[in-house]
Parts: C-alpha cells; sequence; structure tokens
C-alpha cells in the first residue's frame, strides 16, 4: 500500500524541504488549500485532499479536512489485520504522516480564526503515535529526515497534545471574556526557560510565558537583557512589581 503525508498548515516555514524529502522517500502528499497552492508554486506533486475525500473544499473553507477517509487513514491499527483488510476493501490511503498548525487564534482571536480539522487531524495522528508521526512545530521537520522511531512518534505526540491544549485554552478564555463567564480558570504557558537558580540558591526556578503575552510590548518574556546575566527569579519579580506599579500611575 501506498504511504501518504497530509499537510495541511497555516505556517509554512520548513515546508518546501520537508515536502520535497518525502517525496524523495516515495511518500506521496495529500495538500489542502493555500498549502497545496504553495505546492503547486514550487512545482512539488501532490494529491488534492478533495481527490481523496470526494467532496469539494466547501463554505468558504469551514469544512475541507473532515472526513471518514481522512480519519480513517490516520486512525485504522496497522497490526490488527481487519483492519489493513477494511482499509483496502474501503479504500482508505494509509496516512503515516500528518503536518498541521492551525490558524493563529492567539494573534487575530475571533470566530472564523477557530480550526476544526486540524485538531481534529492531530488528536488523531498523535492517538496513533505507534504507527503515526504527527509535527505541529516547523522546528521538529528535520527529525523525519529519516526513518522515525517510536520513541520520537511518542514524544511528538505528547507535543501535538499540548499543542491542541494551548489552542483550545486561548478558546475558552476568549469565549470567557465575550461572555464574562470565568467559571473555570485555564493556566495554559509556552515552554519554561530554566533560571540560573529560584528564590534561594538552593532552589530551581523556571519562567513560563502566556502565550497571550507575545504580541504584549510590557510582556516579560519580550524584554531583552541589554547586559549582565540573564533574569533570575529575584529579577524576574522585581520587575514584576515594578510594571504593576507604574501601571497603577
Amino acid at each position: 500500500m501506498k504511504r501518504y503525508a497530509l499537510i495541511s498548515v497555516y505556517n509554512k516555514e520548513g515546508l518546501s524541504d520537508l515536502a520535497q524529502n518525502f517525496t524523495s522517500l516515495g511518500i506521496e502528499i495529500i495538500a489542502t488549500g493555500g498549502t497545496a497552492r504553495y505546492l503547486k508554486e514550487l512545482n512539488i506533486p501532490f494529491t488534492p485532499i478533495e481527490s481523496v475525500t470526494g467532496s469539494p473544499e466547501s463554505f468558504d473553507g469551514r469544512v475541507k479536512t473532515i472526513s471518514f477517509t481522512i480519519e480513517g487513514g490516520i486512525l485504522f491499527d496497522r497490526s490488527n489485520k481487519e483492519h489493513v483488510i477494511q482499509a483496502e476493501k474501503l479504500k482508505v490511503p494509509v496516512i503515516d504522516f500528518v503536518v498541521c498548525n492551525f490558524y493563529p487564534f492567539w494573534e487575530k482571536p475571533g470566530i472564523e480564526m477557530i480550526d476544526i480539522g486540524g485538531p481534529a487531524m492531530v488528536r488523531s495522528a498523535a492517538k496513533n503515535f505507534e504507527y503515526v508521526t504527527v509535527l505541529v512545530d516547523p522546528g521538529d521537520y528535520s527529525k523525519v529526515a529519516k526513518d522515525v522511531s517510536a520513541e520520537t512518534r511518542k514524544a511528538l505526540a505528547a507535543k501535538a497534545f499540548a499543542y491542541v491544549t494551548d489552542y483550545d485554552v486561548l478558546i475558552a478564555k476568549y469565549f470567557q471574556n465575550e461572555t464574562g463567564q470565568k467559571e473555570r480558570n485555564f493556566i495554559s504557558m509556552d515552554q519554561g526557560v530554566t533560571l540560573r537558580y529560584g528564590e534561594n540558591p538552593h532552589q530551581k526556578g523556571y519562567f513560563y510565558q502566556d502565550p497571550q503575552e507575545k504580541n504584549d510590548p510590557l510582556g516579560l518574556g519580550n524584554f531583552t537583557v541589554l547586559q549582565g546575566k540573564a533574569m533570575s527569579f529575584n529579577n524576574l519579580l522585581d520587575a514584576t512589581s515594578g510594571l504593576e506599579t507604574i501601571s497603577l500611575i
């Protein structure tokens, strides 16, 4: 059976090299919307997703990837003979790679920036990590230049679930703010930076940033150290106190 890589990305960083690598390995690419147009411009061969699903992209792009064929191709158990027979009978493609990142809701929060099909594909691929490699971060593309180990697939699955969780938290917080309902408190932070030490020299310390602060000029994670050592735990506490003080003026 042919092997496929399903690519549906908003951020196309590193996509050219990755797609060419798939092609060189004999892995056929299934692409959606803007990704398909991007690959076409680069003359990289691909199969439009509508040729696989049998359904056109519709409703201004709201529906592209949601289909039995796509989810089945990601989720079926390759070690289960009955699954393999069903996949062949139903003409379900063997999707061994899912490359997907979502609309940047953190930059432009709003209804039309809520990705539906993307999270479904990513969760499906992460669940079936024993056979499927899921990539949500262009920084990980180099990890699949050759055969991917089971350990790497599992680590990428963990990263994918965290990515989906962060995305859902952003959306949930958006609706809470829109409706004034805050029945739950969500905490979702970017990967922490290890500090020299914690409040005291014998303690460990880490700094995490709320993704929503990425575009905030007063977000501590956006500051640049102009001179001297990196910010310590106590430096960050002092800076926070200073920012809160001047914000009250």
